[in-house]
């Protein structure tokens, strides 16, 4: 459904009033629960753990001077979204981020050095759900 309605205008008005919405929903919710787990071993959260052990891979080699990586990029679909947001504990302080991400979602993680005397690395964490 959102595929015909990101390339067909008139399919939208041809569909009862809240049937968008109540789909959207029941997408969500059932995303969100294969996706996920409460332990981070289970096999819900498989797709984020498999995403973790790149990033953090990543950030060591980024982190270490000698090591020439300074840029990762990752395209993946939306399921490592919903684990990863499970596995880190964001969707217990932004419940809107369970289910679906929208089309063009990102994600940015970038490792920052403090300045002088404090030179302790640390994470700036953003996500933007689509393009708008």
């Amino acid at each position: 459904m959102n595929t015909e309605l990101i390339h067909n205008k008139t399919y939208a008005h041809r569909l009862p009033p809240t049937l968008l919405e109540q789909a959207r929903g029941y997408a969500n919710y059932h995303e969100d629960g294969v996706f996920s787990d409460k332990e981070i071993t289970g096999i819900g959260n498989i797709a984020g753990r498999t995403l973790l052990n790149t990033i953090i891979t990543s950030l060591e080699r980024i982190a270490f001077n000698g090591d020439p990586l300074q840029f990762l990029l990752v395209q993946t679909t939306y399921q490592p979204f919903i684990s990863l947001f499970h596995i880190t504990g964001i969707t217990d302080e932004h419940p809107e981020l369970r289910g679906i991400p929208n089309y063009s979602s990102a994600l940015v993680i970038e490792l920052r050095r403090g300045s002088a005397p404090d030179d302790r690395d640390f994470l700036r964490v953003k996500f933007r759900n689509g393009t708008t």
